[in-house]
């Protein structure tokens, strides 16, 4: 857990991203991707989900924002324990 001691992902600006997030255990988690929004079963554009216990989330999207961003757990708990990570996106 936390920076540098989790999965560093990249990716470059028009490559066709998916994101499968899996939340074990017992407790619940909130997923969110700085930088980027996709849309959730609903059709909605959302840049975070909630995820239940023992559940997942798949995300999928078209790279379009170059940069390095952060993902991690919302919880505030989670993110402090070490749920989070750079996903680094360059322009070419």
């Amino acid at each position: 857990s936390y920076l540098g001691n989790t999965p560093t992902f990249t990716a470059k600006v028009g490559d066709r991203v998916r994101w499968r997030v899996a939340a074990l255990g017992k407790e619940f988690h909130v997923s969110h991707l700085h930088g980027h929004r996709w849309q959730d079963e609903a059709g909605r554009f959302v840049d975070a989900q909630v995820m239940g216990p023992s559940t997942s989330l798949t995300v999928e999207y078209t790279e379009d924002n170059p940069g390095d961003w952060l993902y991690h757990c919302h919880v505030t708990d989670h993110m402090a324990g070490g749920m989070v990570g750079w996903y680094k996106v360059s322009s070419t």
